[in-house]
């Protein structure tokens, strides 16, 4: 069934068979033929075990539903129907004494009685309803598709969401809100990235939907935020991530309690960061907005711990598939960061490709050692003249070691052809603990610094130089990350 609330998502899991249930009113055991569908009218008119006749129905998509008929014929013939908008919906433990008088033994609940205190139809009944299953994995195939349908139709039917901007908001943004929810089966909590889908036009639908197949694809690296599944109601988007505590990565650096950052130090991050990059270049996916604030850790080593930093790669908004190296031409990215290649793209030159990720960790690697930001600029303009210029400031690299300087040397080169590949970083004498200083290098300081200007409106600086660049280039395709 193709539903028309489904801007972005796949189409649902259609399942249907045998299930057994116990009579309410004789006790009797039967068998009902169980279909998920979709009906919206279905929950306006409030079936519970009414037996009111739901053929005509249109269906909508907006709740899904559990139909039980009598035989297979589901054309012809009346059938109850349990909405599925605000259930819980788990396997049941056995009943022993069930079991010895020759029941079934794989039970599956939907609970609608959670839904208590909300507004209802005249004829609908809260209660438990309880099927039985043959084997454990149709049982088990039923409550994944039944929960998959579910938490479809609303989200709190699988998480519990506290939206208290205070305690439980994550972030925001123009059209999105990320907040902490907790995972009703599990107690597990993650972060809910909610969008809203009235916001969103043609071209913002396309965009998630390419953000959501790239993370697909990415899937689980230990250094990239994981994405546990995307969710689509009638009004939301739901895009469910791996819940980061640690923070923001430059937070981490200006907070440390040991005041101490040197080389070594910016080598285990750095490390980190290129594993990453290097693992979606092999998927051949180009990041194209690289910048501290999206790296975010896992976890904050605390003073005496000898747990590790695990540092992650969040945010793929900007990400895209690439077939041809130097075959993408849209404006993408963020001032100080973004390279010269895309600069180039607004004045008609050539295209880019995976080595501009390469320009953008090379700027992060010069904040990482420094407390700097090697292209910063008065206004945009500026900060792309400087980076198609490839020109900064050398001052600040003087305390780093000779291996650390050739590093950066090598990848802030202006042409594509002559920067190291996200593989050849990772070979480099720096990367693998060659001359590598221990030195303190002081950069709490900068960064501190650093940080100011850019919540000082460096995403406003971006929309601005997305003006100047669509009006430059006149074209549609232009758009940034802020």
């Amino acid at each position: 069934m193709v539903l028309p609330h489904f801007k972005i998502q796949n189409d649902p899991p259609s399942r249907e068979g045998w299930l057994r249930k116990k009579g309410r009113r004789l006790k009797m055991w039967t068998r009902r033929w169980c279909k998920i569908g979709w009906d919206e009218l279905v929950t306006a008119r409030g079936l519970g075990d009414s037996g009111s006749d739901c053929r005509d129905a249109d269906p909508q998509g907006h709740t899904a539903i559990l139909f039980c008929y009598h035989t297979e014929d589901t054309t012809t013939e009346k059938s109850t129907a349990i909405s599925l908008e605000r259930v819980e919906i788990n396997a049941l433990l056995t009943d022993d004494d069930l079991l010895a008088k020759g029941g079934p033994a794989y039970a599956i609940g939907i609970d609608t009685r959670v839904r208590e205190g909300s507004k209802l139809q005249a004829d609908e009944e809260l209660r438990l309803h309880v099927f039985y299953a043959e084997s454990n994995e149709e049982r088990e195939a039923w409550i994944r598709d039944l929960q998959w349908v579910a938490v479809h139709s609303n989200i709190d039917n699988g998480y519990i969401i506290e939206r208290d901007e205070q305690r439980a908001m994550l972030g925001s943004g123009s059209f999105s809100t990320v907040w902490k929810g907790i995972d009703r089966n599990t107690g597990k909590a993650w972060a809910l990235k909610e969008i809203n889908k009235d916001g969103l036009n043609a071209k913002g639908q396309e965009d998630i939907r390419e953000e959501i197949e790239i993370q697909r694809r990415v899937g689980e690296h230990p250094n990239i935020v994981f994405m546990r599944e995307f969710v689509e109601t009638h009004s939301h988007l739901y895009i469910v991530l791996e819940l980061l505590p640690g923070g923001a990565l430059l937070d981490c650096i200006i907070d440390s309690q040991k005041g101490h950052f040197s080389e070594r130090d910016a080598l285990g991050i750095m490390s980190q960061l290129m594993q990453a990059l290097e693992y979606i270049h092999s998927l051949k996916i180009v990041h194209r907005d690289l910048k501290p604030e999206n790296f975010l850790l896992a976890n904050r080593k605390s003073e005496g711990e000898d747990q590790p930093l695990r540092v992650c790669l969040a945010d793929f908004g900007c990400a895209c598939r690439i077939y041809e190296e130097d075959d993408l031409h849209e404006l993408c990215g963020s001032p100080g960061y973004i390279a010269p290649e895309i600069i180039g793209t607004a004045s008609g030159g050539g295209g880019y490709g995976l080595k501009s990720d390469i320009w953008s960790m090379g700027v992060i690697l010069f904040i990482l050692l420094t407390g700097t930001a090697p292209f910063a600029a008065a206004n945009a303009e500026a900060s792309f003249a400087k980076t198609l210029k490839g020109t900064y400031d050398y001052k600040p690299l003087q305390i780093l070691t000779p291996t650390a300087r050739d590093l950066l040397a090598r990848m802030l080169v202006t042409k594509p052809s002559k920067r190291l590949s996200a593989k050849e970083v990772l070979a480099h004498p720096w990367m693998n603990g060659e001359g590598v200083g221990d030195t303190n290098l002081q950069l709490q300081d900068n960064l501190r610094l650093l940080k100011g200007k850019l919540m000082d409106g460096f995403s406003s600086v971006a929309n601005k130089a997305v003006r100047y660049f669509s009006k430059a280039t006149d074209s549609p395709k232009n758009r940034t990350a802020s």
